[in-house]
């Protein structure tokens, strides 16, 4: 068969062709177009992150000023593009950053005609100063993104450049306001490529001083050489021109011949005075102090001195950019007194100034007087700026005036000699170098509208702030509602800013004490919920010894002690570290003045140290052995530490730091011992308890346990074991209505990571063995209706086992098996988290967790975990394990049948009488020994009294008496012992006095009139009538009162509560925040119940013994809690408890954390 012609394959390798064709020219369309265009983007998406950076760059340089500590900021110069499978990328793009100008010395800012008062104002006079200066720029070489701009920065503005236009990023800090703002760049930086470079911007020249300035010969004008053009400079300061309410009158731009730069002049509206802040920043290499222009300011020193008396003398040694420079050699010389420093005593010393700049040096009066000068210079033929006079005046003991601050005259400040009391206006203190506490005390109020008062009205103030200072706090003469406020007038800002003291400040201003005890008005946590702008006012006060400052009282009603002086902490202690017989023990102190510590102690249980005879600034450490502290702290600058003879017990002591005049500056307290406020820290082996400070590194200081936490060496010099910290505050807790059996704890952590944490497990492992196991008893997930709930202000977490688990335990926050509900806990970086743990049980049976030591191990999500040990304690106060000597506390008659106390600690003391009928409270000294003593009656109805010292003496004897409660306090002028004689007649008896039964009458002496009673409550105000008021239970069982009447007689008012048992009640006294005084008493069914003046007042529980109570403040909250004997938890044993005026109900424990059994007889509690 013949075939014919046949073309179809042809079709099809023609068709193959075509389509491969049309790939190849899609895909060179592709090379051509779309590779181009997404590197172009990449390009783009690069410039915006570099853009960044250099804000961060920025943001470094101007943070200089004021004290910044700089740092390092990385800068991706280029960029790669994604590797391609069949296409091509270009090579990596590349760019450039580099220092302009910083090695041209014609490149300089400029300020002119700008003048300062005082000595700075030889230096700052109104003439013109340059200081040289550059830029940065970053320039980026891209392959496909055109015409990218450089983006620069200069004089505090990051700015882009692009050829036809530029736009700022960020905004200037030259001028706001009344603030100017200089700082300059120096060194040579040049990096090139594709890869990151790390820059970092250190401080040359930088402190926290200010100088103010005025206009001199003109107005200020500030010169800056610019790469900017003016109308975009115009816009970045358009708010602060004058027509906006700024203080810019005008600017003007000039270009320099030859140069690329131009220069921008900023004129200042005259008239006002100006915040003058500078700083010189290093980048790259080859930036260099400048000390070639220096000068010389006084800081204290000069006025009143007597004969033979002795001033401080401090002058500060600044550079050009007005911070303080060390290492320079400073002369000075007296005409007629001696100078001393650490050189000698002469006429002629030279000092080094010291890392603020500082020379201080002891000057002392000649015998005679005159006037006197002390000349301080810095250079052989010094000029006006270069030396510094302080002009004395020395007077005879009874020469000029001998009035000082308090009184209308004028003080010289010295830290021997830093408190005055006020009592009249228009006195004058001057040369004050501390001002980090300035504490009100003993007050001598005066009566206004109903209330004890006192306003201080004051103005303080150096060369660059001045502030003004309304002080005022009030009460009732009770001592009751307490109030107050401090305003703050800022002359800089026109503006006050005013903030509420706390009730415990105001009481603290107007009770009459020492002044370690006063209120600290420059310490915010003396105030309720200060505003922002509060507190930076009072670091603005504080912040003013950094030039010599004065202070002049405006008003003063009343009288009050003002101290004004330099903060001086314990800060740290470290007393088990893992290391040879605790040689690297320690404990740290700061000063944040300079403070001459001659004289200064460290005392704790055992002895005292005495601090290097030397003047101490900043952070020090004292420990057992200076070489191995050293060998094993190597960051640490063997400066900084010294030997000490302490030897801290593993234990506990209490720390206490003492200055020269044998005052008690702070204290601290670790262990088993407490400080005078009752609070104890608890740091483990190779832990540091340490002091915590806020957001602006101002440590806390409430004289209170919430200051303090705890972390590992470790963690603590630096290094890191972890990241958290315990915050040695676990505590165990009551739910399920168990009165006294304490089955919950809790406790928090704080995050010190720098990123947030997520906690994935928890490990819960009791040291007690009986301890068997963790179970929620309810459904749900949440506090107390799980195993483990952790509170955080980011992401609670859960972990809830539907059986309840086995102890000891894992808990997962990722669930599993069995698991009622999860969830993983997010812990913000530097916020605390709370840990509930519910409930713990033993064979079944809720366990009492108090004094319970629990070893906690959390893990977290790519970060290490922790371990730590809790040990909780009642949550009312009482600290596990106190030791040390018992103090005074609540009366009651043992199992044993002897009388007993227990302090606020659980301490007791045993004073050994048998068979005590009949007690009171141990609230006063009733013999004139200056010791506290308890009033008993014993088995003769002899009323004694004892003290914690052994000393018993006795007042009444027995034959008289009837067996009633005994009651103690201040009445009709005298304090007394108040009892029942034996005619059942109301009597008192006090130390030196015979027993004397009350009078009704005692304006008729021949009318005597007895009061009839059966028992004795107390001393109170029951009616607000600030006279005191004798509460007792008359012969028909109801409680009364004695009142005054107007001619000097008594009457007896009811207060409308009959008690089914005379002896049933106790002492009148205030039990809520802010209240009026109530008697506590038990009725027949059992009840603790309150009564005012008016009657019954509330009910605040009903297990009660009919017996006595007392009021005494178990739970540390600054109010009295209810004492009185119940029963315990199975129902036939009876126990010390107290209840709170909420109605919260708990057992008295001693250090052991155990309950503390009484014999049932009618003692009750005082």
């Amino acid at each position: 068969m013949q075939l014919g012609d046949d073309e179809r394959a042809a079709a099809i390798q023609v068709g193959a062709v075509l389509l491969f064709g049309i790939l190849i020219i899609s895909m060179a369309m592709y090379q051509s177009t779309v590779v181009p265009d997404q590197n172009k983007g990449i390009e783009f998406n690069h410039n915006q992150e570099v853009q960044g950076q250099m804000q961060d760059l920025r943001n470094t340089v101007v943070s200089v000023p004021g004290g910044g500590n700089g740092g390092s900021v990385t800068v991706e110069l280029g960029t790669r593009y994604p590797s391609r499978s069949l296409f091509v990328n270009p090579g990596p793009a590349y760019g450039s950053l580099r220092t302009v100008g910083t090695n041209d010395e014609s490149v300089a800012l400029r300020v002119d005609n700008a003048s300062a008062t005082g000595e700075t104002g030889e230096f700052w006079n109104g003439t013109e100063r340059d200081f040289e200066t550059g830029a940065l720029v970053y320039q980026p070489n891209y392959h496909e993104y055109r015409n990218p701009p450089e983006t620069v920065y200069e004089h505090s503005l990051l700015y882009n450049q692009f050829r036809e236009n530029n736009l700022t990023v960020s905004d200037q800090t030259v001028v706001n306001d009344r603030q100017i703002t200089l700082v300059t760049l120096d060194g040579n930086l040049s990096e090139n490529g594709m890869d990151s470079a790390s820059v970092t911007a250190r401080p040359i020249s930088a402190s926290s001083n200010t100088v103010a300035v005025e206009a001199d010969g003109g107005p200020i004008n500030i010169t800056v050489p610019t790469l900017l053009d003016n109308d975009t400079w115009a816009e970045a300061l358009s708010e602060q021109y004058v027509r906006n309410g700024g203080h810019v009158a005008g600017q003007y731009h000039e270009d320099v011949s030859g140069e690329p730069y131009s220069l921008l002049t900023i004129e200042l509206e005259e008239g006002e005075t100006y915040d003058l802040r500078m700083a010189k920043v290093g980048v790259g290499s080859g930036a260099r102090e400048d000390v070639s222009d220096l000068y010389l300011t006084d800081v204290a020193g000069g006025g009143t001195v007597r004969t033979n008396g002795s001033q401080e003398v401090t002058v500060e040694v600044r550079d050009k950019y007005n911070n303080p420079v060390s290492g320079e050699l400073v002369n000075l010389s007296a005409n007629r007194g001696e100078l001393r420093n650490d050189t000698g005593t002469r006429q002629t010393v030279t000092g080094k100034s010291d890392s603020d700049g500082r020379v201080t040096v002891t000057y002392r009066a000649p015998n005679t007087e005159g006037d006197d000068t002390v000349t301080a210079d810095i250079a052989a033929s010094p000029n006006a700026s270069e030396e510094v006079r302080f002009e004395m005046d020395v007077q005879g003991s009874d020469g000029g005036s001998s009035f000082g601050v308090g009184s209308g005259g004028t003080s010289v400040y010295s830290t021997g000699s830093d408190t005055a009391r006020m009592s009249v206006a228009n006195g004058k203190w001057t040369g004050i170098t501390k001002t980090d506490q300035v504490i009100l005390s003993d007050a001598d109020p005066v009566y206004v509208r109903g209330n004890d008062y006192v306003r201080l009205w004051y103005s303080i103030e150096n060369q660059t702030a001045s502030f003004d200072v309304t002080v005022e706090a009030y009460r009732e003469p009770d001592g009751s509602n307490p109030g107050g406020s401090v305003e703050i007038y800022s002359s800089r800002t026109d503006s006050s800013t005013t903030s509420d003291l706390t009730g415990d400040a105001v009481d603290a201003i107007l009770d009459s004490d020492w002044t370690y005890d006063g209120t600290d008005i420059i310490n915010r946590a003396n105030y309720e919920s200060p505003s922002t702008g509060f507190v930076d006012s009072l670091r603005a006060m504080a912040e003013l010894d950094n030039s010599s400052t004065t202070y002049v009282t405006t008003a003063v009603n009343g009288q009050v002690t003002t101290t004004l002086r330099g903060e001086a902490v314990l800060t740290a202690v470290e007393p088990d570290p893992d290391t040879t017989n605790d040689r690297t023990e320690f404990v740290q102190l700061y000063f944040e003045n300079a403070t001459d510590a001659s004289g200064w102690s460290v005392v704790d249980d055992d002895g005292s140290d005495s601090l290097p005879s030397e003047r101490l600034h900043g952070t020090y450490y004292l420990t057992r052995n200076e070489t191995a502290f050293l060998d094993a702290h190597g960051s640490v600058s063997a400066d900084r530490v010294h030997e000490t003879s302490l030897r801290l017990n593993d234990g506990g002591e209490a720390l206490r730091l003492v200055d020269a005049n044998g005052e008690l500056r702070d204290e601290a307290a670790y262990g088993s011992e407490s400080t005078s406020n009752g609070w104890s820290i608890s740091p483990g082996t190779s832990e540091v308890a340490y002091r915590k400070g806020y957001a602006d590194e101002v440590y806390q200081d409430t004289d209170a346990k919430g200051d303090w936490g705890t972390q590992s060496e470790s963690v603590f010099f630096g290094g890191s074991s972890g990241p958290i910290r315990y915050n040695g505050d676990g505590y165990a807790y009551d739910d399920d209505g168990t009165v006294g059996v304490r089955e919950g704890v809790t406790f928090s952590i704080e995050n010190t990571a720098t990123t947030d944490l997520t906690v994935t497990t928890v490990t819960v492992d009791p040291a007690n063995g009986n301890i068997d196991e963790l179970s929620d008893p309810v459904a749900g997930n949440g506090i107390n209706e799980s195993e483990l709930y952790i509170e955080t202000a980011n992401t609670d977490g859960v972990a809830d086992d539907n059986r309840g688990t086995a102890l000891p335990a894992t808990l997962d926050l990722s669930g599993g098996s069995g698991y009622n509900g999860a969830q993983k806990a997010v812990i913000g970086t530097g916020d605390d988290a709370r840990f509930w743990l519910y409930r713990f049980l033993q064979n079944g049976e809720a366990h009492d967790m108090v004094c319970e030591e629990v070893e906690i191990t959390v893990e977290f999500e790519n970060e290490p975990s922790r371990t730590f040990t809790v040990t909780p304690d009642d949550g009312a106060g009482g600290a596990c394990g106190a030791t040390g000597s018992p103090q005074e506390g609540i009366a009651f008659r043992g199992t044993d049948n002897s009388l007993k106390t227990i302090d606020s600690n659980g301490r007791i003391e045993d004073y050994g009488a048998d068979k005590p009928p009949k007690t009171g409270p141990m609230t006063a000294d009733l013999d004139g020994d200056s010791a506290t003593e308890l009033p008993y009656m014993d088995q003769n109805n002899n009323i004694e009294v004892a003290d914690l010292d052994g000393d018993v003496r006795r007042l009444v004897d027995g034959g008289s008496v009837t067996q009633t409660r005994l009651a103690v306090g201040t009445w009709d002028g005298d304090t007394s012992v108040f009892y029942v004689n034996g005619n059942d007649e109301l009597s008192r008896v006090n130390d030196g006095n015979s027993p004397q039964a009350i009078d009704m009458k005692p304006s008729n002496s021949n009318n005597f009139k007895p009061v009839s009673a059966a028992s004795v409550a107390g001393v109170a105000d029951m009616n607000g009538d600030d006279d005191a008021d004798l509460v007792f239970v008359n012969g028909d069982q109801d409680l009364v009162y004695l009142e005054d009447k107007n001619n000097g007689d008594r009457e007896v008012r009811d207060i409308g509560i009959n008690l089914n048992t005379a002896n049933a009640n106790g002492a009148p006294a205030v039990f809520a925040a802010g209240g009026s005084p109530k008697v506590p008493y038990v009725d027949g069914s059992g009840n603790v119940d309150l009564a005012d003046s008016d009657g019954y007042d509330g009910t605040l529980t009903s297990d009660a013994i009919e017996s006595p109570v007392g009021a005494f403040d178990w739970t540390g909250d600054g109010t009295s809690e209810v004492i009185y004997v119940g029963s315990g938890p199975s129902g036939n044993s009876y126990y010390l408890k107290y209840v709170t005026d909420s109605g919260d109900v708990g057992y008295v424990r001693d250090t052991n954390g155990d309950k503390i059994r009484v014999a049932d007889n009618g003692v009750g509690a005082s």
